[in-house]
């Protein structure tokens, strides 16, 4: 197994960087966006759960979309489960019909929209 892959502790960002962070991702984006710029997603625990029970996985990979490719606002992060090789999963078998289905997941609700306004990585 690729040492990428390894299990490690989770990385635990400290409070002060995570905001700091989130306030470069802001005005990067501001001249571009203006008030509209994505500060998150939310995911619900049951994605992630559905995801973690899948054979065969050892992490999750997300991706930053775009479903209008000339509207920033119109951004999501789909997230699609990784193999033991670090490879995507996109599909797998039906166990009824054995045709291939998507694994490919998009269930998140960004933020603007669905945030938390009181939130220090939300206004810095």
């Amino acid at each position: 197994m690729d040492n990428q892959l390894q299990k490690k502790e989770p990385k635990r960002v400290p409070k002060d960087t995570a905001i700091q962070e989130t306030e470069n991702w802001r005005s990067i984006l501001k001249p571009v966006m203006g008030d509209k710029v994505i500060r998150g997603f939310f995911i619900p625990i049951e994605d992630i759960t559905a995801i973690a029970n899948m054979h065969q996985v050892s992490g999750m990979r997300g991706y930053i979309c775009l479903t209008d490719k000339n509207d920033f606002s119109s951004i999501s992060f789909i997230v699609v489960p990784v193999d033991e090789n670090n490879k995507d999963i996109l599909t797998e078998k039906n166990g009824v019909s054995e045709e291939e289905i998507s694994t490919i997941y998009d269930f998140t609700r960004p933020c603007p929209a669905f945030c938390d306004e009181s939130s220090p990585l939300y206004s810095g």
